[in-house]
């Protein structure tokens, strides 16, 4: 016999056998189909499979610290790249002024430098807000998460 989220039973599906464990403490649906599960933990979450998926806190924690160090790689990565081609600047600068008087190749050093160093601190400015962007994001999930947990321990 079929049984409701209320414990009802449907009279015309007697004929059915119910495949339901015995009642006991679970969750009920609230008024616009959400579950309630009055605020009980929700544990031993496998891990998830799809982009819709439930984690847990250790999961997310793991992931965050996963995209902490791709975040950390790909700066490093973009100042080692900014750094060598400063040096090959500089290096086909040397190498096409050498013939130049020192006073020559000093102002022109000087400008690709202030210029170089003007694209750099902007990079630096971007990326470092969009990892404060991505930090604070990330933060105010994990905020909301714990606080979640915690109403839900409550």
């Amino acid at each position: 016999m079929s049984v409701d989220v209320f414990g009802r039973s449907d009279i015309k599906s007697t004929s059915i056998t119910n495949s339901r464990g015995p009642p006991g403490l679970g969750y009920k649906l609230t008024q616009d189909g959400q579950y309630d599960i009055s605020r009980k933990r929700l544990c031993n979450l496998a891990e998830p499979l799809d982009e819709d998926d439930a984690v847990n806190l250790h999961v997310l924690k793991k992931r965050m610290i996963k995209n902490d160090e791709k975040i950390k790689d790909d700066v490093t990565k973009v100042f080692e790249s900014s750094i060598s081609n400063l040096s090959q600047e500089i290096n086909n600068s040397i190498t096409a002024s050498f013939n130049t008087s020192i006073e020559i190749m000093i102002e022109h050093f000087k400008t690709k430098l202030e210029k170089l160093s003007q694209k750099i601190d902007s990079e630096i400015a971007l990326t470092i807000s969009v990892i404060d962007d991505f930090r604070d994001n990330v933060y105010k999930h994990m905020t909301q998460i714990q606080s979640d947990l915690e109403d839900l321990k409550n």
